[in-house]
């Protein structure tokens, strides 16, 4: 057996991991259906309260879908996760080096593009009601956040989207400006890795 391949997995583990892998999939289906309508370079201006809403359900269940995505492809080659965690560079660090490379390899050659459109990162700006931040305040607080392109660098500056975009609200601090943002289109790519591997090793048929 190479580690390409997974080991002979107990029916019921095997069901767990497809059936986790289908629930990733309609997460990953639901997060797109708003995040292709984003207009290339959105201005925050775009995002009215009821698309930020949007927006929030969309990028929380984008993570999600990442997060079940590696979680059922990790249990489909025998190294389920220790704990229960969200923390997606954490997930992507256990599963077998081959398999690792493979799905960087595919980032790699894709160019981290998503279908989603040529705008891959968004970062909303939060501040209290009374205090509006001059340009260069948000500029300042922009420049602190690390965007790297790789998937590593990705999956590590948005390990933990699940927790932060599910209570987005509670990521705005009393009287602070905060700026948080997400590279959804880089995301999608990784997904879409990670969904294409899970089938080459457990395609439709074994998983009936």
């Amino acid at each position: 057996m190479t580690a390409n391949t997974p080991p002979r997995l107990d029916p019921f583990i095997n069901r767990r991991a497809s059936d986790m892998f289908n629930t990733a999939t309609v997460f990953f289906a639901t997060a797109g259906d708003f995040l292709k309508d984003i207009p290339e370079n959105a201005e925050e201006s775009w995002f009215t309260a009821a698309r930020r809403a949007k927006l929030e359900v969309a990028v929380t269940n984008l993570a999600l879908s990442i997060e079940l995505l590696l979680k059922s492809l990790l249990l489909i080659m025998g190294h389920p996760p220790k704990k229960r965690t969200h923390d997606l560079l954490e997930l992507f660090e256990r599963l077998p080096h081959e398999i690792k490379e493979s799905i960087e390899r595919e980032y790699t050659e894709r160019g981290g593009e998503s279908p989603l459109g040529a705008a891959t990162t968004l970062q909303l700006v939060f501040h209290p009601a009374e205090t509006i931040p001059t340009d260069q305040q948000v500029d300042a607080l922009r420049r602190k956040l690390t965007l790297g392109a790789s998937l590593r660098d990705v999956l590590r500056s948005e390990r933990n989207a699940f927790v932060i975009w599910r209570y987005l609200s509670e990521q705005a601090k009393a009287g602070e400006t905060t700026v948080v943002r997400v590279q959804y289109g880089r995301l999608d790519v990784i997904a879409n890795s990670i969904q294409r591997h899970f089938k080459v090793i457990n395609p439709p048929a074994a998983q009936s």
